[in-house]
């Protein structure tokens, strides 16, 4: 199963902005009212770093699924789902259970369902190439 690297830093290349965007947007609807204009600027100076480092748990809790390349591994779907998304499920669960400050829970939260998001729309597209490659090798 070659690709799955690949597909792996192409997720974290994608949720990175996705998730910057999202928390910008997300921050400035809720909080607009507490922050002043000097404030916004430093909470979007603060949004960009920890998309960057918050993007690296995902990625790290990822590395798993670089496994998948057996093809034993691979033909089990509980393996394999296991492998390909239980970093990030594991991120989300944390997330949720850490209790962490009002602000903070949010950003995290939204940036591993991105995480999770992109993750799984590269899961598919994945999944549908190997099966279409399966076909042709069969014929």
């Amino acid at each position: 199963m070659k690709g799955i690297l690949p597909n792996l830093f192409k997720t974290f290349g994608w949720s990175i902005p996705a998730s910057f965007l999202v928390n910008v947007i997300i921050s400035l609807v809720l909080y607009h009212s507490k922050y002043s204009g000097n404030d916004t600027g430093e909470l979007i100076a603060l949004l960009a770093v920890g998309a960057v480092y918050l993007n690296i748990i995902p990625l790290i809790l990822t590395l798993p699924g670089v496994w998948l390349i057996g093809p034993r591994s691979w033909n089990s779907p509980l393996v394999r789902l296991l492998l390909y998304f239980g970093g990030p499920a594991l991120f989300v669960t944390g997330v949720c259970v850490a209790g962490l400050n009002s602000g903070d829970s949010e950003v995290y939260l939204t940036t591993a369902i991105i995480f999770l998001v992109i993750r799984a729309i590269y899961y598919t597209k994945f999944v549908r190439k190997a099966k279409q490659e399966a076909n042709i090798a069969e014929l």
